[in-house]
């Protein structure tokens, strides 16, 4: 069966507040019951607190009762289900469209993208601070390059490139750029991108103004060693892309096809085919597939664009959902495995006006971190230049 997690938006008192207004840095916002009274949640089990939940004559008959039951049975099956929720924090909240998280395990950071604020952004958990640095172009990702801890490679409007940045500076030291997409339409762009096992770097393209957008101009791209390989794939939206433990199975979202599809996977040679659709959002009109990770058991976590949550698939069964976590946040972009651990989800969100589709006023986090998934990722792979 599948487990719906429900959050409820709300502030501890006295944590990040001004002027009596909430707002998301560092703050927790606890979750509710669960929505479904499903036990194949993949969080563990944790005793609730009944002297805080329930009145004193509950009490007794709970402790009391051989079958430890009591009068409000109900109350202590949703204590039970909200200890077992998982936990969601709001970490920042000056990012306009965040994308393309990626943690970096050595130096204990998350360094992700805003492609609307044309910047690319720093994380630091240990202190709860941040760093940016502006470019002219759309950023639509950010990843280390391996070996030199102030190179990143990057996607800048349709160009990949690699950029000295110290991590701290609003600017950027130096620009390279390595190589720009050939044979592909003016008004597409970069966006998604992550490296494959070898250091190898995947990335797709986009259409720059999406609103209406049907054809498939774009395309699938590697690159390495100073040449860039174009797949295919009659592409929209590139978005979405990680592979399996054994790297046998490459995974990739087109947001625009509304699926997640499944290539055989050679990592020797950094060839993909046999397409097939693992998982398809046909039946949600309004929503969109749109960044993703995996996780050591197999599973695939996949954002939902305007559909206000995460949601955990099975990659070896197709269209298995086995988990909903819902998100005070409607434009859900990706996520990322990070923590000491790799077992906290950060989730990246963007704040854009899309056919007049107001955001809600509560919407102040652009980052999330969402801990007691019960399970974990893998490190991410840095870029390999030579």
């Amino acid at each position: 069966m599948v487990s719906i997690h429900k959050i409820e938006p709300k502030y501890n008192a006295g944590v990040g507040k001004t002027s009596g207004t909430p707002k998301p840095n560092n703050v927790i916002l606890p979750t509710t019951s669960l929505a479904s009274t499903s036990s194949s949640s993949s969080v563990a089990q944790a005793p609730f607190n009944v002297e805080a939940q329930c009145s004193p004559v509950d009490r007794k008959n709970y402790e009391t009762a051989p079958e430890r039951t009591c009068n409000n049975i109900v109350l202590h099956d949703k204590c039970i289900r909200a200890e077992m929720a998982p936990k969601i924090e709001g970490l920042c909240e000056d990012v306009q469209f965040g994308e393309g998280p990626h943690w970096d395990i050595s130096r204990q950071c998350l360094y992700f993208v805003d492609i609307l604020g044309k910047t690319i952004n720093r994380y630091v958990p240990e202190n709860n601070t941040s760093y940016k640095a502006s470019f002219d172009t759309y950023p639509s990702f950010i990843i280390p390059v391996e070996g030199d801890e102030k190179k990143f490679v990057l996607g800048l409007g349709s160009k990949i490139s690699v950029v000295t940045w110290d991590g701290l500076s609003d600017k950027v030291e130096k620009i390279e750029h390595l190589c720009e997409m050939g044979s592909i339409p003016s008004d597409y762009r970069l966006n998604d991108g992550k490296c494959d096992a070898s250091g190898r770097l995947w990335t797709g393209s986009t259409v720059i103004q999406m609103a209406g957008i049907t054809e498939k101009l774009g395309s699938i791209f590697s690159y390495e060693k100073g040449s860039l390989k174009n797949h295919g794939g009659d592409v929209s939206c590139s978005n979405g892309l990680t592979w399996s433990k054994d790297n046998k199975t490459f995974f990739f979202i087109d947001s625009f096809k509304k699926t997640v599809d499944r290539f055989d996977y050679d990592i020797a040679t950094g060839n993909i085919n046999n397409r097939t659709v693992l998982f398809s959002f046909d039946k949600n009109k309004d929503q969109f597939p749109d960044g993703m990770t995996i996780d050591e058991d197999g599973n695939l976590w996949v954002a939902c664009f305007f559909g206000k949550k995460i949601i955990k698939i099975d990659s070896k069964k197709p269209e298995t959902l086995l988990d909903t976590i819902e998100l005070p946040a409607q434009q859900v972009t990706s996520a990322a495995w990070g923590g000491k651990n790799l077992d906290e989800l950060y989730v990246t969100v963007g704040k854009a006006s899309f056919d007049g589709k107001e955001l809600d006023s509560t919407e102040q986090a652009s980052i999330y971190r969402i801990t007691g998934l019960g399970t974990k990722g893998f490190p991410m792979i840095n870029f390999k230049l030579t």
